[in-house]
């Protein structure tokens, strides 16, 4: 079984609550019901299946991370540390910038979802260069050419030496065969299963 790249949306905001476009960082906190959110799929489920909580720099991203593993920690008090995955914040990850668009409400500008979905969509049938307006606006293009390289950096980071060490076990006893994974064989031995790159 191979690990995974795992994208996981932030809790809901404060943001979102009040209808406002927020992008920018460090962004607003999350809501109640955003933080409750976060610590239940935290608590849902098994720290020994993520090598990594990476978050980007935004206050929302780094709060999800923060009671994500603190879900963890409350669901499996007994575990030691060493079985919970690494929290880490970085740069590249962020989500993409509205430019202009940047705290405009949805009441104040009915209109405004329409536009930024517009554009969105735009990308989906390969205008990779329209952008959100303004000097501080993005295009397809350039999110992935700042997401792009730090997903896979982590990837390579934390999957590729388990996929390494599975192949170097396969080549020690070629006669082993091959079994094919299953749920119940990943929850009764976690420690075998991949451990995934939750983004």
């Amino acid at each position: 079984m191979i690990p995974r790249l795992v994208l996981l949306r932030h809790g809901q905001t404060e943001a979102n609550v009040q209808g406002i476009l927020d992008t920018d960082l460090p962004g607003t906190s999350l809501s109640p019901a955003g933080m409750q959110q976060a610590v239940e799929w935290g608590r849902a489920t098994d720290p020994r299946s993520l090598a990594v909580v990476a978050t980007s720099e935004a206050l929302r991203a780094r709060q999800t991370g923060w009671l994500i593993l603190q879900g963890m920690r409350e669901a499996n008090p007994d575990l030691p540390d060493e079985e919970f995955p690494e929290l880490r914040i970085v740069p590249g990850i962020v989500e993409t910038q509205v430019g202009d668009w940047e705290n405009a409400t949805i009441k104040d500008n009915p209109g405004i979802m329409k536009q930024w979905l517009r554009t969105y969509y735009s990308w989906l049938q390969g205008e990779v260069d329209t952008a959100t307006p303004g000097p501080l606006g993005e295009s397809a293009r350039q999110i992935v050419a700042r997401y792009a390289p730090t997903a896979l950096g982590l990837y390579r980071e934390f999957a590729l030496p388990q996929i390494r060490a599975t192949q170097a076990d396969t080549t020690a006893d070629p006669t082993a065969e091959a079994e094919a994974p299953t749920a119940a064989a990943d929850m009764a031995a976690p420690g075998a299963s991949p451990k995934h790159v939750l983004l």
